[in-house]
């Protein structure tokens, strides 16, 4: 071990004397490496009193004075962890970013045992609003909790990882303009935030195991909560299945908020909970389904597939649960806990799921909204077709391979008349690439309408005003000719017809009574 040399009193009072000029200051701590030199330079009133930031008002700035003392302490940390400890715990507060960023690497230099002593100065630096600070609390806590500190490890994320209202909702838009729904902000970047969750926070996971989990759950209600124009909806309908398609990774997901990133953090540690044998797969979805908003219990189901052989009965509940095949906020995951379980239900499981496809939506009541909504009476022909794509689609979710022998049959059939479906585990897709003119309908959503609902469609559409990227006139046309030439017969045979606008099982993404909804194909 190298011998350090204590410093007399005489070269302190020498040392001290000639560190009134920056520049000598800035030569001693900087180059200072005797850790003998701490005790007797903070008994002359050093590391005691950081810089503070310097604000420009006229120019709008903030800039943070480097403070030499704080990275002496830094590099002194791992020789006299618990001296450093006491000397930061006794200092002046700052927000001086860079003195911060110095004082928490001191920190992840000492033993977790001595460093979570100052956990409500870490409180404290984890409120900074700037840059430099996030990536290095992240592997504090991370620190923290693999050292067995894991209740100062979970205070010090709640307030890290904390969730902040959107501007827009701290100063709203005057009445009469248009409003976006709000964002939720964190701290720091949406980047960093993510970074933390993926690179640090499952250190903290395998040690707290379910409060983990909870905090993460706690920070995406809020999230959630914080996105809606009313503060007071209590939900469970968080429209999830708009902002985040699917649970997995999925090209459809945009990836680029706070909410996906909790929604990510979410769903990986409840993995890793089950994975690590730290908690059953009853335990973990009856934490995500005791949340009130959907987007959890659509978790609980992802959680049900990649878990197959520990969670076969509760997956069995939740596909034979009516309430959650109807819901198309669930439909994603349900399907595919469906599409993998279907062959290895009870045959009287599957032919209950299989009656309500049979029975098909509430064609009654979903009239009624209908006319309402059109002002003309729906043909019996019309609510039949519908019904038989609602089925065809269906059947195309728990998959042909696993249909018996009739409904495979069936299903042929109807994919014959009407063609194969169009994503049918996504209530809503979106095409992410495209080339030259589009168009407002696909073609196989051509060839399921109606000339009528061709015409009244064509006749009530108008295309946006900004058409970069949007559905075009040039577009549309260019996908009715191709319909029209697979197909000439059946246009030249109803070309004669007119009719008011139809939309029969139209309106993507929007839920209509009686159990129809809009989705691909419908």
């Amino acid at each position: 071990m190298r011998s350090w040399k204590t410093p007399t009193p005489e070269q302190v009072d020498r040392a001290v004397a000639l560190l009134g000029h920056a520049e000598q200051y800035r030569y001693f701590f900087d180059r200072l490496e005797n850790p003998e030199w701490l005790e007797p330079l903070w008994e002359k009133g050093f590391f005691r009193h950081p810089p503070a930031p310097v604000r420009n008002e006229e120019e709008g700035t903030i800039r943070f004075p480097p403070w030499p003392e704080a990275k002496y302490l830094a590099r002194m940390a791992k020789h006299k962890p618990e001296l450093v400890a006491r000397i930061i715990l006794e200092m002046d507060d700052t927000n001086n970013a860079a003195a911060i960023s110095d004082l928490v690497d001191a920190l992840l230099a000492v033993p977790p045992d001595v460093s979570a002593q100052l956990v409500e100065t870490a409180e404290r630096w984890a409120k900074s609003p700037y840059p430099l600070l996030p990536e290095k609390l992240g592997r504090l806590l991370a620190r923290w909790a693999k050292g067995g500190k894991t209740e100062e490890a979970l205070r010090v994320a709640r307030v890290l990882l904390d969730i902040l209202p959107d501007e827009r909702r701290i100063r709203p838009a005057p009445e009469d303009a248009y409003r976006l729904l709000p964002e939720p902000r964190a701290r720091f970047e949406a980047w960093h935030y993510e970074q933390i969750l993926k690179e640090h926070y499952s250190d903290l996971v395998r040690q707290a195991v379910l409060p983990a989990l909870q905090l993460l759950c706690d920070l995406l209600e809020k999230a959630i909560q914080l996105s809606l124009h009313h503060e007071d909806d209590q939900g469970p309908e968080d429209y999830s299945f708009i902002w985040r398609p699917a649970i997995e990774d999925h090209s459809q997901n945009r990836g680029d908020t706070i909410r996906d990133a909790l929604v990510s953090a979410v769903r990986d540690a409840a993995e890793l909970v089950v994975r690590s044998n730290k908690a059953t797969v009853e335990q973990v979805v009856n934490a995500l389904e005791g949340r009130r908003w959907k987007v959890f219990r659509r978790v609980a189901l992802h959680i049900l597939r990649v878990f197959p052989d520990q969670g076969e009965a509760l997956a069995a509940a939740r596909l034979t649960d009516r309430s959650q095949f109807e819901d198309v906020g669930l439909r994603h995951e349900y399907v595919l806990l469906l599409r993998a379980r279907f062959p290895h239900l009870t045959p009287e499981d599957q032919a209950q799921i299989l009656r309500w496809v049979e029975e098909g939506p509430e064609v009654h009541q979903w009239k009624q909204w209908r006319e309402a909504q059109t002002g003309r009476q729906r043909s019996e022909e019309e609510v039949t077709r519908c019904r038989e794509i609602w089925q065809r689609d269906w059947l195309a979710r728990i998959g042909s391979d696993s249909l018996p022998t009739e409904w495979r049959e069936r299903y042929r059939q109807l994919v014959g008349k009407y063609g194969e479906p169009e994503h049918p585990a996504f209530p809503r897709y979106r095409e992410r690439t495209r080339s030259g003119p589009t168009s407002p309908k696909t073609a196989n959503e051509l060839k399921e309408m109606s000339v009528t609902e061709i015409v009244e469609f064509l006749s009530a559409w108008k295309p946006p005003e900004n058409i970069l990227h949007e559905p075009s006139p040039e577009g549309l046309g260019r996908m009715l000719s191709s319909a029209v030439a697979e197909d000439p017969g059946r246009f030249a045979s109803e070309a004669p017809f007119q009719g008011s606008r139809s939309d029969l099982c139209s309106g993507a993404g929007v839920r209509a009574p009686g159990g129809f909804e809009a989705t691909q194909g419908i």
